[in-house]
């Protein structure tokens, strides 16, 4: 909790941050963070909210190896949990096995070992 509390107030040196409300009354362990947000600047390229839902829907429409190939070339890219996360997998072997399916098939290659491991489109 120390911790937090001085990168709390690192974060308040910053950016105008409020300090953290502690909420001791029915959960000891609730912590409310406020930031006070000033003005709100449109940076192109950055993280933009609003692709990434068009993409999410885009990316459910397709089948589990089409959309790892897309994530791919959206961002040069994939890991194992990705894999997992984007397909709905509940265990790394199911994901290890259709990004196997995809290397044997010609189409990705994996670069790296142990959790380093990486997969990107061949080329």
């Amino acid at each position: 909790m120390m911790r937090w509390k001085n990168l709390m107030r690192t974060g308040n040196m910053a950016g105008n941050w409020k300090e953290p409300e502690f909420d001791f009354s029915e959960r000891s362990d609730r912590v409310t963070l406020k930031l006070e947000v000033g003005q709100v600047v449109y940076i192109p390229g950055a993280a933009d909210i609003r692709n990434e839902n068009t993409d999410q829907a885009e990316l459910k429409s397709m089948s589990k190896e089409e959309r790892i190939l897309e994530y791919i070339r959206q961002n040069g890219n994939i890991s194992t949990q990705k894999v997992m996360d984007l397909c709905n997998y509940k265990s790394r072997t199911s994901a290890r096995n259709l990004l196997e399916k995809l290397i044997k098939s010609g189409k990705i290659e994996k670069v790296g070992e142990n959790t380093n491991t990486i997969y990107t489109i061949l080329e």
